[in-house]
């Protein structure tokens, strides 16, 4: 007797960004009542609850609350803080095999108690890594800017050094601060993130025939011969921007830490190239 056997191997493969989970905000596996509810009603919040974010990281859930003001949907995050106890930070971690080249959403911020001493700085970074998100590999950057309505805004990612990853990270800070006198300040609202492909112009490689990077090691300045080149960023090893609109065919690391930095130089036609550069 023959028998015919059918094996289903289910095979579990690197989710490409695409997506992101719950980027919509609207799935919280917890919600609580604020410890300043007073405060969050009479700043037009009184529906805002404390909450942790499905899919979602956090330092604290204080800071972190589900608002119904959302841009499309039943909710949106609000971001926010309280004194020094409640600093609206949030992460969302996954796997990652392909590059998108842009994340996208809607947000609106505002400086409730218009502390002007104090610097507002919001932001979204987005970081793809490698060995335990020990070396960044792509990264982008948003600040968000004051506004009472929903605007929609778009981080292109930038792949700055010529390695695989295996991860993302996405991390949104309202604000690195404090608020004064325990008031609630830096309402950061975020709804419908998502990663897509930038419509904006393909970064094509420059060759390397084409430009001369020099001294690399280099323990003051570092130059190039390429007169065609229009922008030029120097990123740390985290993909942190360090050296930014260098406008001139050199750039001074002389004030910067020892250690490996990553040279991006775009040309007049937008092509670009990223050297690794050497600081002794």
């Amino acid at each position: 007797m023959r028998f015919l056997i059918l094996i289903i191997i289910a095979v579990n493969t690197i989710v490409a960004t695409s997506n992101i989970k719950n980027g919509g905000f609207e799935q919280w596996d917890s919600l609580y009542v604020h410890t300043y509810s007073e405060t969050m009603i009479e700043l037009g919040e009184p529906e805002a609850r404390h909450g942790i974010v499905t899919d979602w990281k956090d330092e604290s859930w204080l800071g972190i609350a589900k608002t119904p003001h959302a841009y499309s949907g039943n909710s949106a995050l609000l971001l926010h803080h309280w004194y020094g106890y409640a600093r609206g930070v949030i992460e969302y971690h996954d796997a990652a095999d392909q590059l998108s080249t842009k994340l996208s959403g809607y947000y609106k911020f505002t400086n409730v108690n218009n502390i002007e001493s104090k610097e507002v700085n919001p932001n979204i970074r987005v970081f793809y890594t490698r060995n335990a998100n020990a070396d960044t590999v792509a990264f982008g950057e948003f600040v968000f800017t004051e506004t009472e309505e929903y605007k929609y805004f778009e981080l292109e990612i930038e792949k700055i050094k010529p390695f695989d990853f295996d991860s993302v990270i996405v991390r949104i800070a309202s604000e690195n601060g404090f608020c004064e006198n325990f008031m609630v300040c830096n309402f950061l609202y975020i709804d419908d993130l998502e990663f897509g492909t930038s419509t904006s112009v393909e970064e094509t490689k420059i060759s390397s025939n084409d430009i001369m990077i020099y001294p690399n090691p280099t323990s003051s300045i570092v130059q190039w011969n390429n007169k065609e080149i229009t922008e030029a960023k120097l990123l740390n090893n985290l993909g942190t921007v360090v050296y930014d609109n260098i406008k001139e065919d050199y750039a001074d690391l002389t004030n910067l830490p020892n250690g490996i930095y990553y040279l991006r130089l775009m040309d007049i036609n937008r092509n670009i190239i990223i050297k690794k550069i050497v600081k002794i």
